[in-house]
């Protein structure tokens, strides 16, 4: 019951940063900040580095960006790729949450701090020079929160996370039909990309660059290098495949099915044959896109270094063949994406009532 929530700061709740320890030089798991996913829970990967100095955390923490645009774009995480007693670092521009133990539920504390409660007054906080502020952690730490008892806040982070493992489960069922198709492609087609290729890519894929992003807000998927970055209700391209164009995301690849804007940091390629773009999609992801980028401290992909990659063009009967294999395969992926999408939204809706106690789960048996 609301009458029971009681006042606190967040410090109160949750160990900032807490200490941790990882020996200089030791291969530690690192989260580096452009893997975390906007408004995405989970972390999707992580590489194993030594360790020369970042933000320590364990399974269970709570990562929040506090550089701007990071956290505005919802870059906040629950760390859960680390074994027990396991210790993993990452960004210094990360902010550690750890909920105090008897006191805080971890799954209530990461909803709370993707909660309007704690994001907008955390951007509000930002200080620094244009295109660098940063979160004034004082700030964040000294923020009163009506806070529910324990019992409760389980309640809330169990309802909330519901949400979370079906996208989860969404994405995993996902990657494992992706795995499929791709071993489809690599038999279908294992010689595509021989020494002795015998045609190019302009003869298969038509490409054009991306255009700056409308501001209007819709239903729409814009896409860029590091897939969707926003909606809008404005489309420039559709059935096609995005190609990151500039700096760390060039080459990444990403299929659209549907009407979509594509954005000025990447390119879109359509197959110059058939309606369908999963060949090309397979085709391009095969094609080693980020090893052929030009530039060193920003990589760059254009249209003519795409157009020139060599290629055995196969024939238009195996196209549509592999095709008609991996459709209703991609038929999945697009509806769990769908469900996805809606899951966020409602998950979305529903937190920040839950979190000021306008909505009370306090009678529910979850």
């Amino acid at each position: 019951m609301r009458s029971e929530w009681t006042k606190k700061k967040l410090s109160d709740i949750a160990d900032f940063n807490p200490r941790e320890t990882i020996k200089k030089g030791a291969v530690a798991k690192k989260i580096s900040m452009d893997v975390l996913r906007p408004f995405y829970r989970d972390v999707p990967y992580y590489t194993e580095e030594c360790f020369s100095g970042g933000t320590k955390f364990r399974n269970g923490d709570t990562i929040m960006a506090r550089i701007t645009p990071c956290l505005e774009n919802g870059k906040t995480a629950q760390v859960s790729i680390l074994n027990d007693g396991e210790v993993g670092f990452g960004s210094t521009e990360y902010i550690v949450f750890r909920a105090k133990e008897g006191i805080a539920d971890k799954d209530y504390l990461y909803y709370l701090v993707c909660s309007p409660e704690v994001r907008e007054p955390a951007i509000k906080s930002m200080v620094g020079s244009s295109g660098r502020q940063r979160v004034q952690a004082d700030v964040v730490k000294n923020l009163q929160i009506e806070v529910p008892p324990l019992v409760e806040q389980r309640k809330f982070g169990s309802f909330l996370k519901s949400f979370d493992d079906k996208i989860a489960l969404n994405d995993k069922i996902n990657k494992n039909l992706e795995q499929q198709a791709q071993a489809i492609f690599l038999k279908m087609f294992p010689d595509i990309f021989s020494a002795s290729a015998s045609s190019s890519f302009q003869n298969l894929i038509e490409f054009s660059n991306g255009k700056k992003r409308p501001e209007t807000i819709g239903n729409i998927p814009v896409y860029g290098g590091n897939g969707v970055l926003a909606y809008t209700n404005q489309s420039n391209a559709e059935n096609c495949v995005i190609i990151g164009r500039v700096g760390a995301y060039c080459g990444n690849t990403f299929l659209c099915p549907e009407k979509c804007w594509t954005s000025d940091n990447a390119i879109q390629a359509k197959s110059k044959n058939e309606d369908s773009p999963l060949f090309i999609y397979y085709l391009l992801r095969n094609a080693s896109l980020p090893s052929r980028h030009i530039g060193t401290g920003q990589p760059l992909m254009t249209q003519a270094i795409l157009n020139a990659i060599p290629v055995n063009e196969p024939s238009t009967q195996e196209i549509r063949s592999f095709i008609n294999i991996c459709t209703p395969l991609h038929e999945t992926i697009f509806a769990n994406e769908k469900q996805n999408i809606s899951l966020a939204l409602l998950r979305d809706t529903l937190l920040p009532k839950l979190m000021s106690g306008e909505l009370d789960v306090s009678d529910i048996d979850l």
